[in-house]
């Protein structure tokens, strides 16, 4: 009798263990982190670099990542992103694959957000990643 009352609590404090460590282990959460912090990279590289210029990013989201990685009048890098995050075309991509969506411009007002998961552009809503969440 005694085994048993053991090995019930054995099975039930692993199963309250599994419960609880699931959400640290799963591999989406990982890649919101992981967007979520490239998204405030982004915004902060912007930053950065409109207070050292005096003036916002004025390109496209190719020319904007080769701009911060060190393309510009001083080779001042204010972001580094591994090669692997960056598409053939010139692109950051998310964890997921997909390009983030930029709009540095405005140095009041900086935004960007990811697809997520789903890979379907919801305008920053469902299950997207974005900065002003």
């Amino acid at each position: 009798m005694h085994r048993a009352k053991t090995i019930i609590s054995v099975l039930v404090i692993a199963l309250a263990f599994s419960v609880f460590l699931k959400p640290l282990s799963d591999g989406e959460h990982i890649k919101k982190s992981k967007a979520q912090t490239d998204i405030c990279m982004l915004i902060a590289a912007a930053k950065a670099y409109a207070t050292e210029y005096g003036v916002p990013l004025q390109e496209d989201s190719r020319a904007v990542i080769r701009t911060l990685e060190g393309d510009n009048k001083r080779n001042v890098v204010f972001l580094e992103i591994k090669p692997q995050n960056i598409s053939n075309d010139g692109y950051f991509l998310d964890p997921w694959g997909t390009p983030y969506v930029l709009n540095l411009v405005n140095p009041s007002n900086l935004w960007a957000y990811s697809f997520g998961k789903n890979k379907i552009d919801e305008g920053g809503n469902g299950d997207d990643v974005a900065s002003w969440k």
